[in-house]
């Protein structure tokens, strides 16, 4: 016969037990250093993209085209956003669980819901010229900086 609390533990002067919920899902060849990865708040989904800048060795099971990859905190794939817009400058997400894709150009892509369905718009004429050089997302605001010095568009 088993004992029911033999999987307590004792803390301080209460008792607790730990409960799995889930194993994690994640592939052990994710070599996370060579991927841009942003999480949303509230142990929402998390953004991978493979950052340009690093080399990769070719993997054949590894897809080709450039894509935004959107896993649970669990690690199960969600969905495959395939990309083809230009660079991507900017990655992250919204106080509404809004990612946002901000790309070199200036264009700026908001995908509302995990399904890849978006709404675009374009920074305008400055981001257009001289290009978006950097970008960084706090809570409820994105900074967005051109190839102009200290020029900030939003």
């Amino acid at each position: 016969m088993t004992i029911p609390t033999a999987d307590w533990e004792k803390v301080g002067d209460k008792f607790y037990r730990k409960t799995q919920l889930y194993t994690a899902l994640f592939d052990q060849d994710l070599e996370l250093e060579n991927y841009i990865v942003t999480g949303c708040s509230y142990a929402g989904a998390i953004a991978l993209l493979r950052d340009e800048t690093k080399l990769h060795s070719f993997r054949a099971s590894q897809a080709v085209k450039s894509s935004i990859d959107l896993y649970s905190s669990a690690g199960k794939l969600i969905r495959r956003i395939n990309w083809e817009k230009g660079s991507i400058k900017g990655l992250g997400w919204s106080e509404d669980e809004t990612l946002i894709v901000i790309t070199t150009d200036g264009t700026v892509r908001c995908y509302y819901d995990l399904q890849g369905d978006f709404t675009q718009f374009s920074l305008g004429n400055g981001a257009e010229e001289y290009g978006v050089a950097a970008c960084r997302f706090a809570s409820s605001e994105c900074f967005i900086f051109t190839k102009l010095i200290g020029s900030s568009l939003l």
